[in-house]
């Protein structure tokens, strides 16, 4: 049994996709589930992936390609920083800085974690050098960054009551 130490630090998946990914596993057979009773909470549902859908697993991991792809709203409103009032801007980066702290905390959790797996604490430890060097290069840069965006404080009203 595969203990998961989590990767929401590079792979971001929400409720919304989780459940329906996991009931068709379940349907197909790659995964089973149990009801769990909880002491004053619903009872949880607990999935366990099945011998089929560890062979699927593994087949899908020998097909897939290595791609590195990276979707970034934070940069793709970076890349517009010249459009944008210099306040809202360093709002941007306080947020993206405050993220990239949270994120870094459930790194080093995980990393703390003995029971974490070799592959997955390869992975986070991968995830904290990444995480690190773009919190570093924000704080390192932010003057030049905020020099983007767009104009004066009279701008900034203008843009604001526009």
């Amino acid at each position: 049994r595969r203990r998961g130490c989590g990767f929401r630090h590079f792979f971001p998946a929400g409720f919304a996709s989780i459940y329906p990914a996991l009931a068709a596993l379940e349907r197909d057979g790659l995964a089973e589930a149990s009801e769990v009773a909880q002491e004053r909470r619903p009872d949880k549902r607990v999935y366990r992936i099945t011998g089929r859908g560890r062979e699927a697993l593994r087949e899908r991991l020998m097909q897939a390609p290595a791609r590195h792809r990276v979707r970034s709203e934070f940069l793709a409103l970076l890349y517009f920083a010249d459009l944008l009032p210099r306040s809202r801007l360093a709002a941007l980066l306080d947020e993206r800085e405050r993220e990239i702290d949270e994120l870094l905390a459930h790194v080093e959790q995980m990393l703390a974690d003995p029971g974490c797996p070799p592959t997955q604490r390869a992975v986070a430890d991968c995830g904290r050098a990444s995480l690190v060097a773009q919190r570093d290069h924000l704080r390192a840069n932010r003057e030049s960054l905020l020099a983007l965006a767009a104009g004066t404080a009279t701008e900034e009203k203008e843009v604001g009551h526009a």
